[in-house]
């Protein structure tokens, strides 16, 4: 596996380049310096377009992201420069944009001491973004860039914002690009088939709880399975039919099993 000693604002570029960026947004600011002044060693691999406003950063790369079918990169400062950028976050949240907007943000020692354009811009985006991450270790860095990507194009597409404080870009870190891939709670539910015909669906949700050694919930209720005993057997999810033709899913993801589509005297039977 390749290993390069950078420091965090070079591993921004790196990933970057991994995830197939060729074209960033963005306008220069003090807690985002680091960053750009490591821009240099990839000017033959990222252009970058300096914009006259952070507002118009993130609506270019909304507007790249629509014509290309990328993910549109967006980079601003801290405070005020990361304020501006939340009309563009929450176009791109309400027309299901994939965009990825990057924040510098000021040290780690100076966070939530009112230092000078200091802003919990990870916090104030919540309402207007899919997700966002303050990434406080180096060591996280490469992992939240790459997830960041991965949830901004999975199902609905959407903004993410990264914040990533200065001294956190300056620091220097032995970087590992993750191959893994990205999986999120509730990705890619396991779906199999059962029988055709069951005559005792519930039985066969009751035995994937157990297998799962988790709890279920159901559709539409807040448990299908308080109070019920777990087991451990197989690890395989399901769907069950009826003869009548209605039927429900039996899946997991990383922290529950959950059951859909289950007629309520079903879900009482469990």
């Amino acid at each position: 596996m390749e290993t390069k000693r950078l420091t965090g604002a070079e591993i921004i570029w790196e990933c970057l380049v991994r995830e197939g960026v060729d074209v960033v947004f963005g306008y220069p600011g003090g807690a985002i310096l680091p960053a750009y002044d490591a821009l240099n060693k990839y000017d033959d691999k990222i252009h970058h377009v300096l914009t006259r406003h952070e507002q118009g950063a993130t609506h270019m790369a909304d507007g790249y992201a629509r014509s290309s079918g990328k993910v549109g990169v967006a980079i601003a400062t801290s405070g005020p420069g990361a304020a501006n950028m939340v009309t563009g976050l929450a176009t791109a949240m309400m027309d299901s944009t994939p965009i990825v907007c990057i924040t510098g943000q000021v040290p780690r020692a100076a966070i939530g001491s009112d230092a000078f354009q200091e802003m919990d811009i990870s916090g104030a985006v919540i309402p207007v973004t899919k997700h966002s991450y303050l990434v406080m270790d180096i060591k996280d860095l490469a992992r939240t860039i790459k997830e960041a990507f991965a949830i901004a194009r999975s199902g609905r597409p959407g903004p993410v914002l990264v914040d990533i404080p200065k001294d956190v870009q300056a620091e220097e870190y032995d970087f590992t690009y993750p191959k893994e891939p990205i999986t999120l709670p509730g990705e890619n539910p396991i779906q199999n088939d059962f029988e055709e015909t069951d005559p005792d669906p519930p039985k066969k949700v009751r035995r994937c709880m157990k297998d799962w050694n988790m709890p279920c919930t159901g559709k539409g209720s807040p448990s299908c399975c308080e109070g019920k005993d777990y087991c451990k057997s197989t690890r395989e999810g399901g769907k069950c039919r009826k003869k009548d033709g209605s039927g429900y899913y039996i899946y997991k993801d990383d922290t529950k099993a959950k059951v859909d589509y289950m007629p309520e005297q079903e879900r009482e039977d469990i």
